[in-house]
């Protein structure tokens, strides 16, 4: 690893130069780059490390809680969909192919308590969304970190509590998108998935980000990801128990702390793993069905995240797989300690200040 990381640190070296000049030219608003600042409460959930962060739970927690109070619409890229354009999601377009996986899984979630829509663009669709709604309040911006056409009032930033940024290096030698000095950009930092009793290294790790940090008095939160019980939503009926054989399926960014749960609660005969954001073609449905009728003998079910479920609950996906027992895990934000009525907190206070100004 040692030797790999020498090979390619000029690489690195090369594309830390790009991204430092990239961000020296924002910052100060020279030539064509420049950042957009639009007449409503932006808030944008981000971060520097390439794969999973827990973006998508930090989003639909925060479009739950913030919704309650302000209008609000949930702006994504909508990555891996075989469309173009600004699309408001609905009952009929609201499919992995035509929006993204992650925006259908959104909908699918959100119960129309909030909007929710994609556009590649940000910079053009948020005018588009204010212009056809007027009255809306708040717009969450889904992994638009590195999208500095436009400016948020609130850059918050996900760091995965395993892999921190002070210890990590920019592409290709390390995970990072941009130099670590970027988290400087941000106004609240939320670490995910993190251990059990994380109390007492809290501070530890506070102290090895502050020296990137502009501001001392940016605050952290610390998360940990929760597993719900198992949902059935294709096949034969059927009573997933603790300790049951099991066929895991991920197409997720990380998939080791599913695994690592799901190791702890059943016998796991075989883990298809596939690329994140993968389109499944017939032939991998194919190959999935395959590798149950070879363990099915002992598989009660294939398990998989939610986000893959999406790319299954269709006629096709249902069809496909017939009487096979597909079940998916559902996940939510628990907060340590008594970091989320600090979250609550925060977010009330600069939202109140928002709307005051």
């Amino acid at each position: 690893m040692l030797i790999l990381r020498y090979i390619l640190s000029p690489f690195s070296f090369l594309y830390y130069c790009i991204m430092f000049l990239r961000n020296f030219l924002f910052d100060h608003n020279i030539w064509m780059f420049k950042s957009d600042d639009f007449d409503t409460c932006v808030i944008n959930i981000g971060n520097i490390t390439v794969g999973g962060t827990g973006k998508s739970p930090m989003v639909l927690y925060l479009a739950n809680y913030i919704s309650t109070k302000y209008k609000t619409i949930i702006l994504s890229r909508g990555y891996g969909r075989h469309t173009k354009g600004i699309m408001e999601l609905n009952d009929s377009n609201a499919n992995y192919l035509t929006v993204g996986d992650e925006p259908a899984m959104f909908y699918r979630q959100s119960q129309k308590k909030y909007k929710i829509a994609v556009g590649e663009r940000r910079a053009v669709a948020i005018p588009y969304l204010l212009h056809k709604y007027p009255d809306n309040q708040v717009i969450i911006l889904d992994d638009a970190y590195q999208h500095r056409q436009v400016k948020p009032y609130l850059n918050i930033l996900m760091i995965d509590f395993s892999r921190p940024i002070y210890n990590d290096y920019v592409l290709p030698t390390g995970w990072l998108r941009e130099g670590r000095g970027s988290i400087k950009r941000a106004h609240a930092i939320v670490v995910s998935k993190c251990p059990e009793g994380v109390g007492y290294k809290k501070e530890y790790f506070k102290i090895k980000h502050a020296k990137y940090l502009n501001d001392n008095n940016i605050p952290f939160f610390f998360t940990s990801i929760s597993y719900l019980n198992p949902t059935q939503f294709c096949g034969n009926t059927t009573n997933l128990e603790t300790n049951h054989h099991i066929i895991v399926l991920t197409s997720i960014a990380n998939a080791k702390p599913f695994i690592q749960y799901l190791s702890n609660k059943y016998q796991i005969l075989a883990h298809l793993k596939y690329a994140d954001h993968q389109v499944f073609t017939a032939k991998d449905f194919a190959n999935i069905i395959d590798t149950y009728h070879i363990h099915k003998k002992k598989a009660v079910a294939i398990l998989m995240t939610e986000k893959d479920m999406i790319k299954f609950a269709n006629s096709a996906g249902h069809k496909a797989f017939g009487h096979i027992p597909l079940f998916y895990i559902p996940i939510e934000i628990s907060f340590a300690d008594d970091d989320e009525a600090k979250f609550h907190q925060f977010i009330d206070q600069k939202l109140n200040a928002y709307y005051r100004r």
